[in-house]
């Protein structure tokens, strides 16, 4: 489980950069904390085993979407807004 590994280098390395993403950098206590309590709001509207789709401008939106997701036992389904013919 990717969270497990996550979680503990929270506790090992809580203070160091985790995920960056060009405007927006968390440590590792920032991602577990903004994760988990996105995990507990998604929990109140998806179960165990049902799909997720999501859309973001924002790649760490993704990443925290994903690990919430996993924390959840929930199937990420990623999408992209604003796609364009040039982009596929």
């Amino acid at each position: 489980m990717i969270w497990k590994a996550i979680k503990q280098q929270a506790k090992n390395h809580g203070s160091k950069a985790a995920l960056i993403c060009h405007d927006k950098t968390y440590t590792y206590n920032e991602l577990v904390e903004s994760v988990e309590k996105l995990s507990a709001t998604l929990s109140t509207a998806v179960k165990p085993g049902e799909r997720l789709l999501f859309a973001s401008e924002k790649e760490y939106h993704y990443v925290r979407m994903v690990l919430a997701c996993d924390i959840l036992g929930v199937t990420f389904l990623p999408t992209m807004p604003n796609l364009t013919d040039g982009m596929i």
